[in-house]
């Protein structure tokens, strides 16, 4: 759509151009995942979205690599958008095909494959953080109980107090805390 509307002349194939966009897109979705997983809150999430997107944009090629310092120029080589935007333009300007821009392709893989399994790791590690503190309430039931001579809580009871512990809990106290 964008392609007719703004009047775009594509040399090379259009199906290359959507393969590209594609493989960018779950590069870009396994990068967002992983970044999440650092994040303790939506609003933090937001806020390392322009710590990551504009350095993305700025070496992505539309400033040339090649006029830039070298250091720049390392900089921009590790990111992934700069190979989605040297395949694109080849495609785009120059007609190569797929077999052209392999180069291009296969790191955007290596991106994936690696981005994937940081993620697996970073997902297990949050787990198992969830899980650590799940039983942490256990046990501060388990206490309050205690303190109450054996008696159960309520379903009431118990739920204000798991309420009670979560929402500390956001707020960076935990069982050890003094304060």
């Amino acid at each position: 759509v964008g392609i007719k509307l703004l009047d775009i002349e594509i040399i090379g194939s259009i199906f290359s151009v959507i393969i590209i966009a594609v493989l960018l897109g779950f590069v870009a979705l396994a990068f967002g995942i992983l970044l999440s997983t650092f994040a303790s809150s939506e609003f933090q999430m937001m806020q390392f979205i322009p710590l990551v997107v504009v350095p993305q944009i700025f070496f992505s090629g539309i400033i040339p690599l090649d006029s830039m310092a070298d250091w720049a120029q390392r900089i921009g080589k590790i990111l992934p958008l700069t190979y989605a935007g040297e395949a694109l333009s080849a495609i785009i300007m120059q007609g190569a095909g797929l077999i052209d821009v392999g180069k291009d392709i296969l790191v955007l893989m290596i991106f994936l494959v690696v981005l994937l399994i940081l993620n697996i790791l970073g997902i297990k590690r949050y787990r198992k953080k969830k899980k650590m503190r799940v039983m942490g309430n256990k046990t501060i039931l388990e206490d309050y109980e205690e303190i109450l001579g054996n008696k159960k809580l309520t379903n009431g009871q118990e739920k204000a107090l798991l309420s009670a512990i979560n929402l500390f809990a956001k707020q960076g106290y935990d069982e050890t805390s003094t304060a």
